[in-house]
């Protein structure tokens, strides 16, 4: 092997190890131990945008009419996951859940050309990174971010947008939603899987 290829070898050895530690651990403590390893708040007074990521809109989307109402930012945009959801009877057809994100931003108060609707390519939270980076890269009035996710996620998520927007002076905020599960094992569950997801995505972007 050429030095490159055993410099990845030893990566992924590193995390494979990393992550069955981990695993192991998780059997032993309290979900509060793991979440501090996957839930980050990274608060901001303001922000010239909030990034909404995809999934979960029942959960985050409240949390963003708020800070919304609350003069945190005047423009929000919708990551696209490009799943295909239910049917509109207002628009006689089956919108995508990006389309049903926006109609209860709308619904809760949110000015219409305060929402923006990104582009799909792949669905995954590094795709969501990716795409709003081009977004924000491509409006110079942009120069702070705040990024809202449901809490297990904002490790992974800042993660990403950290990668997508290197080597730029954009500042990130990341804005924490409570998940709140009655279970301790589904808690376990959840931070567990999601540690293994950011090994994954630190191996492979």
């Amino acid at each position: 092997m050429d030095t490159a290829e055993v410099m990845t070898f030893r990566r992924c050895a590193l995390a494979a190890v990393v992550v069955v530690l981990l695993l192991l651990v998780m059997v032993a403590v309290r979900p509060g131990l793991l979440g501090a390893l996957v839930v980050v708040d990274v608060p901001l007074d303001s922000a010239d945008v909030i990034v909404v990521m995809a999934g979960e809109r029942r959960l985050r989307l409240p949390a963003v009419a708020q800070l919304y109402h609350q003069g945190l930012s005047e423009r929000i945009y919708l990551a696209n996951d490009g799943m295909f959801s239910s049917w509109s009877s207002k628009h006689q057809r089956n919108l995508y859940e990006v389309e049903w994100a926006r109609e209860f931003l709308l619904e809760q108060g949110v000015a219409d050309d305060a929402i923006a609707m990104l582009d799909y390519t792949a669905s995954g939270s590094y795709f969501d990174a990716l795409h709003a980076a081009q977004a924000i890269r491509a409006d110079n009035a942009i120069s702070t971010v705040l990024v809202v996710t449901s809490d297990y996620h904002t490790r992974r998520t800042l993660w990403c947008f950290n990668r997508v927007l290197d080597g730029s002076d954009i500042r990130i905020g990341v804005y924490p939603v409570p998940v709140n599960p009655d279970s301790e094992q589904y808690l376990l569950k959840t931070y567990a899987t999601e540690l293994v997801k950011l090994g994954y995505y630190w191996l492979r972007y």
